[in-house]
């Protein structure tokens, strides 16, 4: 079979313009906001505040720690006799809204807080890895990337390609772990990915105006990978024979920027 993926979604890059305002696949969902809103009266009985990389946590009954924890990204939280174990982060949120995020466009945590074992609604941890990984290599493919870092990434004087390439490698290290493979098996998984992603009948576009469309869009990544899901093993295989019998594969563009392995030269550099 000759299989393209420049005919799809994944052969050029995604501009981070067309992501403003708008649901992409794999991002956080904001649930939060919504949950404190639910609890009614019971949410007199807590007080709420950040970890130090943003995320909300809450002590109840007087609002101050007696017991110090871990947060999920793995900083510290809470403290002991009414102190707190980290004095960059004692404000209390007042508001439930505040501890919300953005859920529109881009608004994945910085890559060496991720927690590599997230879900996100129907996507388990392996293919949420894997759908941040094409997010991130589209944007990598872009040619307006730099023009929008600060306004899609609040990136500052970063450099977007290091950013970029830094989320990719994250992202194939969550692969290596629920795969429990190496890189090259990985990459190759991946490949296979891309195939099947591009073989199936559903038009899926990264760029969703409304949540629904969203998860339609991710329910239909996940029919296409379910088979792979079952058999990562046979796989690879497949996509280790397909890569040496077939032209067409072996050099498009996005196939390539897999075998790289997400790390590259940053634009400009080289």
């Amino acid at each position: 079979a000759v299989v393209s993926t420049q005919s799809g979604h994944y052969g050029r890059g995604m501009n981070p313009e067309q992501t403003e305002n708008k649901f992409l696949p794999g991002m956080r969902d904001n649930s939060l906001a919504e949950f404190i809103g639910n609890l009614g009266e019971n949410n007199n009985k807590w007080k709420w505040y950040r970890c130090s990389n943003g995320h909300a946590y809450a002590i109840n009954n007087c609002g101050r720690p007696m017991q110090r924890g871990r947060c999920a990204c793995g900083a510290e939280i809470g403290g002991e006799n009414h102190q707190f174990a980290n004095n960059t982060n004692t404000a209390e949120v007042t508001q439930a809204n505040n501890l919300g995020f953005e859920e529109k466009g881009y608004n994945l945590l910085p890559p060496d807080v991720r927690v590599l074992t997230d879900t996100e609604r129907t996507l388990p941890p392996l293919l949420l890895n894997i759908v941040r990984w094409f997010i991130h290599a589209s944007f990598l493919l872009s040619e307006t990337a730099d023009q929008y870092k600060d306004r899609v990434f609040k990136l500052g004087h970063q450099n977007i390609s290091i950013f970029l390439l830094q989320n990719m490698q994250r992202d194939l290290e969550g692969m290596r772990q629920h795969l429990n493979a190496g890189p090259d098996e990985c990459i190759l998984f991946l490949v296979k990915m891309i195939i099947s992603l591009t073989e199936s009948p559903d038009n899926v576009n990264y760029v969703c105006t409304n949540k629904r469309d969203r998860d339609n869009i991710e329910n239909s990544i996940m029919t296409a990978a379910r088979p792979l899901l079952n058999n990562p093993a046979g796989a690879i295989r497949d996509a280790q024979v397909l890569i040496v019998n077939d032209l067409n594969v072996a050099t498009d563009p996005l196939v390539k920027q897999v075998y790289n392995g997400g790390v590259g030269r940053p634009r400009g550099e080289g």
